[in-house]
């Protein structure tokens, strides 16, 4: 299990640069998908930060198919993205991440080839609020269990204050 995280506000002592710590449990490549469409929220209303969150959109995906990720209509591969990838290490993965609107949207995110499967995650930060979540994970089963049952009975025995013994199950 992989998971992201993001260090609060005062962790860098740099006003309106953090936001609360947050953290994303990242799905396994098994529960990739080939299209995701997520929403960025508005902040809680601040009086000095306004009510906009800083977003930004993360993606892993086979390094030889980032060519093919399309965002809104756009393919990421155009240069207004500001996209910047990196290898991930010992694997045919890379990374990127770009900006998001600060503004509440809907985005679609997709891959142009039907076959290629990829993760997403989006984050936003406000000075003293974050957030961060999966864009989506496919839920079909990936592990099929061929029809056995597994029961394993969970008992434990303590001497209770009326001296006798007492079984929890």
């Amino acid at each position: 299990m992989y998971s992201k995280s993001k260090a609060s506000h005062a962790s860098d002592n740099v006003h309106g640069s953090g936001g609360d710590p947050s953290m994303i449990v990242l799905p396994p490549v098994e529960m990739y998908k080939q299209q995701f469409t997520f929403l960025t929220p508005v902040a809680p209303p601040d009086p000095v930060y306004g009510s906009q969150f800083n977003n930004s959109l993360s993606i892993v995906v086979k390094t030889n198919q980032r060519h093919q990720l399309v965002l809104n209509g756009q393919n990421l591969s155009n240069p207004s993205f500001d996209l910047t990838w990196s290898q991930v290490p010992f694997s045919d993965y890379a990374v990127g991440s770009i900006r998001l609107e600060s503004a509440a949207k809907a985005y679609d995110l997709y891959s142009a080839d039907p076959m290629n499967t990829f993760m997403a995650w989006v984050t936003g930060i406000q000075f003293q609020h974050s957030y961060g979540y999966p864009a989506g994970t496919r839920l079909t089963p990936i592990n099929a269990v061929s029809g056995t049952k597994l029961h394993v009975p969970f008992i434990v025995k303590r001497n209770c204050t009326c001296n006798c013994t007492c079984t929890l199950y």
